[in-house]
């Protein structure tokens, strides 16, 4: 650095009498710690030939009264001598050599004049740097922690003059305030060296500012964000308190009027005072907590039985022949029965309607909506299990019936969780930040599909949401249906990607309807459930057409017109339901994009060549 810091005297300890010197010179950055004693010598004096460290025993000249501390043991003269009166005499006794150059004379007599009262403060060592020098930040940090340094150790040396000062002279007094001067003589500046300098770097110039953290991904804050603000559930995924509603709601609706409660207190056990209403309540309370053990695979195996056909545009409600198909799959009647056979569940099947609240305008005698499927199963327990007399409760036989005759022997897709899937497959970043790329062609599809003019009835169209005839359009322009991805794969996809709704009667606009981040989920199905080109096959494709780049929509829709190769196709790229993708799904988000934008843009090519009017759906490329 080239700077002097000079002239920093060390303390005045004694009245009229001092005793050290202190100056310190900083230099350029070098390989060591570079240290300067508050006792070395100022810059251009030569150090001394020969000198005994001071001894650590203290002499006064007259007792009673502090002078300058310390016994030195003069080379020239050969003997001890006691106190010296000024600073000037104890330095000339140091170094005579230097005495006699007069390389002392100007800090001597500063220092004499600086601590002739031992109140007087310390002179900063950041004060001798000279007005307008500028040191790297190390030495100034250097400098700054000598001078707090420098200022404690004095202060303890004056306070312990101050305290001996006009007492009786003493041994351990001696001692102690000779501690405290070796302490202040020992103090050293240090400045340790730059691992790395740069000559050429500006000191002046700012640092360029670090460009901010990346924000941290939330749920709330993808996609998917609003979602929460659409559903019942006011969540992101369907809640236990949303079960229970639903529950409670359906199950009132089932046993209003009393007429279940007056059925199931007539096949009871209990035939003391069957027409309590306590007794009914509390027996009728304990065939409600049977079926809400259940509940969850209630719920599930309702949609799968409901959209099981996948034709029909009500997908919401269990129609005469699906309620057939789940008593051939759990085995609930059988002609060796003398009270469950199959006309007597098509009897229950009737009766349940017959008696439906007529208040309902939604409410259809053909079909069984999922209060009504409360009935019919308690209905069912009683004849199965309770009238031929294998039980006497009705409770334990509706706990038996969905626990034991059913929910074994349900197809794995009719206990699906719609929660695991949004889990695994939709509620991460790298899905985000996929379907964020397709994001401005994913809201063009909806609102080109979701006009409204497919809605049942005119009260629930909606040009914001999609219902399933909508939905099952979509599907059918971009020619997705095929032996793997059926209709009623397109009806599943549709029911599962809905949030639970907890009134199936006030809430039928969002019953029957996707929203947008619905539609995602659904995207999302579709994606993990069509069979797609993988990146080698991709690349083989496009080395077999001379080198032009072949993506997932232009390969499928080629391999399409050769029925034989596409059939082989789907045999090896099988992909079921919740089964791990072969390709990480972003990749596959990507190709099933560039299938669509080139089914959609085939479908439209078709439409304006079979009219001469446009397409009354205006397509998403144009």
């Amino acid at each position: 650095v080239g700077i002097s810091l000079s002239s920093v005297p060390a303390p005045a300890v004694a009245e009229e009498e001092a005793d050290g010197t202190q100056t310190a010179s900083v230099g350029p950055a070098v390989e060591k710690p570079q240290r300067v004693s508050s006792a070395e010598p100022l810059r251009g004096a030569r150090a001394p030939e020969a000198a005994e460290p001071m001894l650590p025993s203290v002499k006064v000249k007259r007792a009673g009264v502090w002078r300058v501390p310390g016994m030195l043991t003069d080379p020239a003269m050969g003997k001890r001598c006691g106190a010296w009166r000024t600073t000037k005499e104890l330095l000339e006794h140091e170094d005579p050599i230097a005495s006699k150059s007069g390389a002392w004379t100007d800090a001597s007599k500063g220092t004499v004049e600086l601590w002739r009262n031992e109140h007087s403060s310390a002179v900063l060592l950041q004060s001798t740097t000279g007005a307008g020098t500028r040191l790297d930040v190390h030495v100034m940090r250097a400098a700054h922690a000598f001078d707090h340094q420098h200022r404690l150790l004095l202060h303890r040396a004056n306070r312990c003059l101050q305290d001996f000062k006009g007492k009786p002279h003493t041994q351990r007094g001696d001692e102690k305030y000779a501690r405290h001067l070796l302490e202040l003589r020992g103090h050293r500046v240090c400045i340790q060296p730059l691992l790395f300098t740069d000559p050429e770097r500006e000191p002046d110039k700012p640092r360029l500012a670090l460009p901010p953290p990346p924000p941290i991904w939330t749920l709330p804050t993808s996609i998917w964000g609003p979602r929460r603000s659409t559903n019942d559930s006011k969540d992101y995924y369907d809640t236990d308190e949303t079960y229970r509603k639903m529950f409670a709601l359906d199950w009132r609706r089932a046993s209003d009027g009393g007429r279940l409660a007056r059925h199931i207190m007539r096949y009871d056990d209990d035939e003391l005072d069957q027409m309590s209403v306590t007794n009914q309540t509390s027996e009728v309370q304990e065939v409600a907590n049977a079926l809400w053990e259940h509940c969850k695979m209630f719920y599930a195996m309702f949609d799968y039985y409901a959209a099981m056909s996948g034709t029909s545009e009500d997908i919401y409600s269990l129609k005469s022949n699906d309620m057939r198909a789940l008593s051939e799959d759990c085995s609930l009647v059988s002609e060796l029965s003398a009270y469950c056979k199959q006309t007597h569940l098509d009897q229950m099947f009737v009766q349940v309607n017959a008696f439906a609240d007529p208040a309902n305008p939604y409410n259809n005698k053909r079909t069984l909506n999922r209060s009504k499927l409360m009935e019919l199963l308690v209905r069912v327990a009683i004849a199965k299990h309770v009238m031929p007399g294998n039980m006497q409760d009705v409770s334990d036989a509706v706990s038996y019936l969905v626990g034991t005759d059913i929910e074994p022997h349900l197809p794995h897709y009719a206990v699906q969780d719609s929660n695991q899937f949004r889990s695994q497959c939709c509620y991460l970043e790298p899905i985000d930040a996929a379907l964020r790329k397709h994001e401005q062609s994913l809201r063009a599809i909806f609102h080109r599909y979701g006009l409204g003019d497919g809605a049942i009835g005119d009260a629930l169209r909606s040009k914001d949401l999609l219902d399933y005839p909508e939905w099952l359009l979509f599907l059918g322009d971009i020619d997705i249906f095929d032996s793997q991805f059926t209709q009623r794969d397109g009806a599943m996809i549709f029911t599962w990607s809905r949030m639970r709704v907890v009134d199936e009667v006030r809430s039928r606009t969002r019953l029957i309807q996707l929203t947008f981040e619905d539609f995602l989920e659904a995207i999302m199905r579709c994606v993990t459930k069509k069979a797609l080109p993988t990146d080698d096959e991709l690349a083989v494709a496009s080395d077999a057409a001379g080198g032009q780049t072949i993506d997932a929509g232009s390969f499928l829709i080629d391999l399409r017109a050769d029925t034989n190769s596409y059939q082989d196709f789907l045999t090896v790229h099988e992909q079921e339901q919740g089964s791990p993708p072969r390709e990480p799904l972003p990749t596959l988000i990507h190709k099933f994009m560039q299938f669509v934008h080139a089914s959609l843009a085939k479908h439209d090519r078709k439409s304006s060549a079979k009219s001469e009017k446009p397409s009354p759906r205006k397509g998403i490329n144009g």
